[in-house]
């Protein structure tokens, strides 16, 4: 029976190594599950993260009508290191407001003209500074590295262009991340991925096909609300629904009183969570198929970069097969996607039945790249994917090399791929260069 893998899309600057048996090795996949974090109690973390999309995964395959139909799915983390200062209103709370915080929060962020007027102007005045001054730099220009975005566009445009459809379940913050890599795809790129939107701060989404979730006692939203008005932004998505699960009580530890978490909230409540698991199947239904321009394979690299003509893929295999623009067809792996015009991609793909079939295939598999032809500095994008892991790295190009450049390549990335001989478990390495 098919083991359900569950891959991480992250920046990787240690070694990683995962396991896999055989069986596991050609299974293709038809749609891509990411989950983009945002901001829950505190600061975005990943731990945080991983555990939420592991729940989103574990829940949505739980909820299948058929078990066979997992296989036609994968799940991963498209992790936003943003910093997440929007739950600093409750500590700005704390000293702002005094002993009674909580009621007087809680009034502040729905509104509440009565208790606001029971307030001193000064008191009013400070914290609507700190909404406007906080608040709305973090969720409406959030303090994010483009180097998120930048490796959420490579892993989706990765994922396409091997024919699968690309469903993004975004929290919080992560529906921003999500609307920016949207406009980064091309048109014709953008039919094949959609958004879930869950508890958005934005005023639109670029694209759903299923509609959006918000709880009308969404504290951190509804402060976002206020801190919008007060600046004259269109308020975030409206709110569709409310949290029946939660308290609203702070001091209640087991509950998420601000009705806000993607894994407290949002993923317990009956109805979010109907919204949610269905928005995946639906989206997933009315996508179409992409055209496949690439391989899947047990081993793939797409190359991405700028508007520069020519930056190519260099791999090296195990027996020291060297392929690349010049030499496409390796021993155990062909360059099928080779591009000239800016841009990318350009695509490795080894076979899982040539990995299985030979033993000469177990190895190292060295990627570069080589800066063949270009105007100015430019940044070459490798993303790397095995059965259970995949990676994304970004290199500095300053200047091109042209064919001098061909026998040296710029190293990038290495997957190291072993056998157990007894139990047949297949173990695969990912290692920053």
């Amino acid at each position: 029976m098919k083991k359900i893998i569950f891959l991480l899309t992250i920046i990787l600057v240690f070694i990683s190594t995962f396991h896999v048996f055989a069986e596991d090795l050609c299974s293709p996949t038809l749609s891509t599950v990411y989950f983009g974090n945002g901001v829950g109690r505190g600061i975005a973390t990943y731990g945080e993260a991983n555990t939420s999309t592991i729940k989103l995964m574990s829940i949505f395959m739980a909820n299948l009508d058929d078990p066979n139909e997992q296989q036609d799915y994968e799940f991963k983390l498209a992790f936003n290191n943003s910093s997440g200062t929007i739950t600093d209103i409750i500590e700005a709370a704390r000293q702002t407001l005094g002993d009674n915080w909580p009621t007087l929060l809680v009034a502040f962020l729905l509104r509440d003209t009565y208790i606001l007027s029971l307030l001193p102007d000064s008191i009013v005045q400070e914290f609507n500074d700190f909404l406007t001054n906080r608040t709305i730099q973090e969720m409406i220009a959030p303090t994010s590295s483009i180097d998120d975005v930048n490796n959420h566009v490579s892993s989706y445009k990765s994922d396409i262009g091997e024919g699968k459809k690309v469903i993004l379940v975004a929290h919080s913050q992560g529906n921003i991340f999500a609307n920016w890599s949207f406009q980064r795809l091309s048109s014709s790129e953008q039919n094949y991925f959609t958004i879930v939107p869950v508890a958005s701060p934005e005023s639109i989404v670029r694209k759903s096909l299923v509609g959006h979730i918000r709880f009308s006692d969404d504290l951190v939203i509804a402060g976002v609300e206020a801190g919008k008005a007060l600046v004259g932004l269109l308020p975030p998505l409206a709110s569709n629904d409310s949290d029946n699960v939660n308290s609203p009580w702070p001091w209640d530890n087991d509950s998420d009183w601000l009705s806000h978490g993607f894994k407290k909230a949002y993923l317990v409540d009956p109805s979010a969570k109907y919204f949610i698991i269905n928005g995946i199947i639906n989206s997933e239904n009315l996508l179409p198929d992409p055209p496949t321009s690439a391989e899947q394979g047990t081993i793939t690299v797409t190359l991405t970069w700028g508007s520069n003509p020519d930056v190519d893929l260099h791999i090296y295999e195990p027996t020291g097969r060297h392929v690349y623009y010049a030499s496409k067809q390796g021993q155990f792996g062909y360059l099928d996607v080779d591009d000239t015009n800016g841009y990318g991609p350009e695509h490795y793909y080894v076979s899982c039945q040539d990995l299985v079939d030979n033993a000469s295939a177990i190895g190292r598999y060295r990627f570069g790249v080589n800066y063949y032809y270009g105007y100015s500095p430019e940044v070459a994008t490798l993303t790397v994917k095995t059965p259970s892991a995949e990676a994304t790295y970004s290199k500095i190009l300053n200047s091109y090399r042209g064919s001098a450049g061909n026998n040296s390549m710029i190293p990038v990335a290495d997957v190291v791929v072993s056998r157990n001989p007894i139990s047949g478990r297949f173990d695969f390495t990912i290692e920053a260069r």
